[in-house]
């Protein structure tokens, strides 16, 4: 099956241990196409490579609408994540409708950045304090997860969803992205989403496209950032991890780790990547996870994350906070952890260049 030696292809190479496939065809150094007669995937891997393929007009988001409801029938009713995120949701839309929607997501988004800070540096305190407590042998996955969902939390209450003492939308949102989908884990995703728009009924109305991409689309690749750099810092030497901290803001620790690690495109038209041809209808499987540094992890062209600079600030939050109770913290021992939810999977061995960051 094509989708799964693909699948399998991009968990190796993430894991920076690649596999011989007998499907795949030496192609050019920074893509490697998969075909079985009928359907072609090209993966890109080169940083320039990728580049092109966010920012070229002919290639396109997928339906993610589409496929959900392809991946999830219901007696004839649709999936709620297909009508209620990705319709109303920019990643999902061109042309005139992409922009309307962009643009709809920028006000708000800015908005909150506004407003957002004093309880978003609470959070940062109360969730750190368990780095800097010695009598306690932190959880790096824990850790994060505190301070990302009380985050998506406290800007859910921002926009007037009601608060309540569990966060019930909480979990990864993998599944509804990946290039190969669990059935089982969407329609987990799926009844949990549809039971927390029900707990909204009563409730004064929400924007529930913006609502929905803070959970669905915003929480997993902030988690998988964090979780990432504080790996990082747990395994560096003292020197190191000090001016590591000291280097880093958000933007750098994003790039860094890059927590989305694949995004999918289509091409509309016969097209090519550098000089590698690539036909219409082809799919392309754009491999953000490994250009960290790059400056590509908010992605690039028209779709280029509407949320990156709301994330930064947030993360900015958190640093500050860290860099404050560094110097207590038991960085030995700090639970081990082998990999951490981000929208796909963010493992903790990352690739992070000690030099300056550059603008």
């Amino acid at each position: 099956m094509l989708s799964l030696e693909i699948y399998k292809y991009i968990k190796e190479v993430l894991r920076d241990r690649p596999i011989a496939s007998a499907a795949a065809e030496a192609s050019h150094p920074g893509i490697r196409t998969f075909s079985d007669g009928t359907r072609s995937v090209h993966v890109v891997t080169g940083e320039a490579e990728c580049r092109a393929a966010l920012t070229q007009p002919q290639f396109r988001q997928p339906d993610f609408a589409a496929l959900l409801r392809t991946a999830l029938p219901r007696g004839g009713t649709t999936s709620c994540i297909a009508a209620e995120f990705f319709e109303t949701n920019p990643i999902n839309l061109d042309g005139e409708a992409h922009r309307a929607a962009r643009q709809r997501f920028l006000v708000t988004l800015n908005a909150l950045r506004k407003t957002m800070r004093p309880g978003v540096e609470s959070l940062a305190r109360r969730s750190l304090a368990a780095l800097a407590d010695a009598e306690h042998r932190a959880s790096i996955p824990d850790t994060c997860t505190n301070f990302v969902d009380g985050v998506v939390g406290h800007l859910l209450g921002q926009l007037g969803v009601p608060a309540s003492e569990a966060a019930p939308w909480s979990g990864g949102s993998a599944c509804i992205f990946e290039f190969f989908p669990s059935g089982a884990m969407l329609r987990k995703k799926e009844d949990q989403v549809r039971r927390f728009l029900a707990s909204l009924r009563d409730a004064p109305p929400v924007d529930t496209a913006i609502v929905l991409s803070f959970i669905l689309q915003g929480r997993d690749p902030m988690l998988g950032g964090l979780c990432a750099f504080l790996a990082g810092l747990a395994r560096a030497e003292p020197d190191a991890r000090a001016q590591r901290l000291t280097d880093t803001d958000g933007l750098r620790l994003f790039r860094a780790t890059a927590p989305v690690n694949y995004i999918g495109r289509f091409a509309t038209s016969d097209t090519e990547i550098g000089e590698y041809a690539i036909a219409a209808g082809d799919e392309v499987v754009i491999m953000l996870g490994l250009t960290g540094g790059s400056g590509l992890a908010f992605g690039a062209g028209a779709h280029v994350c509407a949320g990156q600079a709301l994330a930064i600030d947030v993360t900015d939050c958190w640093l500050g906070e860290l860099r404050r109770v560094a110097d207590r913290v038991n960085w030995p021992g700090l639970r081990a952890v082998r990999s951490v939810p981000a929208v796909f999977q963010q493992y903790e061995d990352i690739a992070f260049d000690d030099a300056p960051a550059s603008s």
